[in-house]
């Protein structure tokens, strides 16, 4: 064995894909109980491995030597053969500050709480300092240490500036799980950023209720400076459910409270290519992270295509689909088959209530898979929980066509006719524009409404 991964779970892992991209070096994933861990590291039959939940301090007495980050920290995640010797490393610490110096997190002053006491815990809490907090705290279940605090007591979360989350709640296969209840917290608190080291899902639920209280997400927003799809003005708020707004977005960012609302997969990256460093002794380019992080976000996102029936969903959902080598998923098609009937037996069974319900169930089959490519409903958007769930792991793309080229029939139950169909469009327009994260101009030829969706791959 070169390289790899020691954790006792790692379904959830990316770190193969990600040290793939930097080098053909055989990189392994190694489950381990607890009673395997001593046998493995004195068996020293690697060139470097990566640690992760729940070993990162478990390791350390079984090392001979320990990096200034893993003494400042108290965790290791990195452990390197140096002939004879294992030499223990915390690059945790580095791939958080390179995450919230990338998203703009300010430090300074702050009040954090950081969620855990684990090993990520412990490197995390140690680069707030570095960055400038004034204070910062472990809300834990049971405190037992200086700085430790109960997650459990609301008065833990008073006045918190920053919240981080290191905690493995809310990591895939459970991604519908929150550490607290953030909702109930927001008033006791003055937040300016939520941080979760998680990264599977992109976006965990601690983030998407952050972005429900007026957050942004920097993922979502910054393809809107680099794409001519959506507002003109900038990164808009990201909040369910948002007012209606018009393609030149509503209110200026600049008015507005935010929140940054950010997951981990830039940690990720970055403890990545440090422990890369590491493992070979050569410095990578000053890009790579950056450029590792884009690629992987591309490649892990789902493109979720929303709009109104026969606005070119499943066409242009399949073309996509079949130039990136990705899955192509139809909601409706899910709906069906979870039901075992068609969508007019279902409006005729359970009319319109229980279709949406079937719906949103069918969504949630899909929403914790990555890569796909997914046509949703024309009503997907109406329902805040169904944005929720498309967020999770995906970037909402509006395919708008104009009404004149949309066509009723079909077997829609809601747009048999062109008066349906007029009347349809109307009162669903804001619905689609508040919830579209980058609009897709689909009144052209296919090919150029499929470059358009080419570029966010």
């Amino acid at each position: 064995m070169f390289y790899g991964l020691i954790g006792e779970h790692l379904g959830h892992s990316f770190s193969r894909v990600v040290h793939g991209m930097m080098s053909s070096d055989p990189y392994d994933l190694v489950e381990l109980a607890p009673g395997e861990l001593e046998g493995f590291l004195r068996a020293r039959d690697f060139c470097g491995v990566n640690v992760t939940i729940p070993y990162k301090q478990a390791v350390i007495p079984f090392l001979d030597r320990l990096d200034e980050s893993a003494e400042r920290t108290g965790a290791v995640n990195t452990i390197v053969r140096r002939g004879s010797e294992l030499w223990g490393y915390n690059t945790d610490y580095y791939g958080f500050v390179k995450m919230a110096k990338h998203f703009g997190v300010d430090f300074t002053g702050a009040r954090t709480v950081v969620l855990g006491a684990g090993g990520a815990a412990k490197a995390v809490a140690a680069a707030a300092r570095a960055l400038g907090a004034s204070e910062v705290l472990n809300a834990v279940r049971r405190p037992s240490g200086p700085g430790q605090l109960s997650i459990f007591d609301d008065a833990t979360f008073d006045g918190c500036n920053v919240l981080i989350n290191a905690t493995p709640v809310g990591m895939y296969p459970h991604w519908n799980e929150a550490p607290v209840n953030l909702p109930a917290l927001f008033p006791r608190m003055n937040l300016t950023a939520v941080l979760d080291c998680i990264y599977n899902p992109i976006r965990t639920p601690l983030v998407l209720e952050a972005c429900s209280e007026g957050g942004v997400l920097p993922s979502v927003s910054s393809l809107r400076s680099s794409l001519p799809l959506r507002s003109a003005c900038g990164p808009l708020p990201f909040t369910w459910p948002r007012a209606a707004m018009d393609t030149e977005g509503s209110t200026p960012p600049s008015e507005l409270s935010q929140i940054t609302a950010v997951g981990g997969l830039y940690m990720l990256v970055g403890q990545a290519v440090k422990a890369r460093e590491l493992f070979t002794g050569e410095k990578l380019p000053a890009d790579t992270v950056e450029r590792l992080y884009d690629k992987l976000l591309r490649s892990k996102r789902n493109i979720v295509l929303c709009g109104m029936p026969s606005s070119g969903k499943s066409t242009l959902g399949q073309e996509l689909a079949r130039a990136t080598g990705r899955r192509f998923e139809d909601s409706d098609s899910v709906v069906e088959l979870q039901a075992g009937m068609s969508i007019p037996q279902i409006f005729e069974r359970e009319g319109e209530h229980g279709f949406r319900a079937r719906e949103t169930a069918a969504l949630e089959s899909l929403a914790p898979e990555q890569g796909l490519v997914i046509a949703t409903g024309g009503g997907m958007p109406l329902r805040p929980e169904n944005i929720r769930l498309m967020h999770h792991n995906g970037i909402i793309c509006l395919l708008q066509r104009d009404l004149e080229l949309l066509q009723p029939g079909g077997g829609r139950p809601l747009s048999g006719n062109r008066s349906d169909l007029e009347r349809l469009y109307n009162s669903r327009k804001a619905a689609y524009l508040a919830a579209a994260d980058v609009i897709i101009d689909n009144n052209g030829s296919v090919e150029d409404a499929l470059a358009q969706l080419l570029a966010l791959c």
